[in-house]
């Protein structure tokens, strides 16, 4: 079984990867999948969530939204 430590660092690893994001949704996808046969008890929503990129905040003129 893997430790949470290893979980963080491949949510952290798919966070920060140069990739485009279909890429991206389908490996946390099957990591998703590898990760919860490995542990019942496996957050997955808490994965994905860690595994996304924060969105870039849109600007217009001045104001950010």
């Amino acid at each position: 079984m893997a430790s949470k430590k290893e979980y963080i660092f491949i949510a952290e690893v798919l966070k920060n990867a140069d990739i485009d994001g279909y890429t991206r949704n389908e490996l946390i996808s099957r990591f998703g999948e590898i990760l919860m046969r490995d542990n019942p008890r496996f957050n997955y929503d808490l994965f994905r969530k860690a595994s996304t990129p924060d969105p870039e905040p849109i600007v217009f003129g001045e104001e950010e939204w």
